[in-house]
């Protein structure tokens, strides 16, 4: 289904962006970490909960961005993470009209998730879905 495209897995929650990709650049290649994205969210800012819960939100929305720009390139990404994190990530890069012409893909995964659970789990994906 995607032998043609190039894909990537993403593991996602609100401290980090782990980036999982083949090192050819195929999908047809071994899974492998690529990268770790640090999440520059601090928490709590002041007295103001409205003045928190701007902050928190411009915080994740920067994060988001820097996330959808290491997936420059990427035609189908497989998101998967904790909670909701990933369907925000959806729908932020939706909302700003990043990564137009990427298909995303999401999936719920646990949040203690090893490395080597995190590419196999990319993997299978894909591999299913190759299938």
């Amino acid at each position: 289904m995607y032998q043609d495209k190039k894909v990537a897995g993403l593991w996602i929650d609100h401290d980090k962006a782990i980036l999982i990709e083949t090192p050819d650049q195929s999908n047809t290649g071994d899974f492998v970490q690529i990268k770790k994205i640090k999440s520059n969210l601090h928490g709590s800012f002041g007295s103001s909960q409205n003045a928190n819960t701007n902050k928190i939100s411009k915080e994740l929305h920067d994060f988001f961005r820097q996330v959808s720009q290491q997936l420059t390139g990427i035609d189908v990404v497989y998101v998967i993470g904790p909670g909701k994190a990933q369907e925000e990530f959806r729908n932020y890069v939706k909302k700003e009209g990043l990564m137009k012409s990427v298909v995303i893909e999401i999936d719920t995964a646990d949040a203690h998730i090893s490395d080597n659970q995190m590419v196999a789990k990319a993997r299978s994906h894909f591999s299913s879905v190759n299938k």
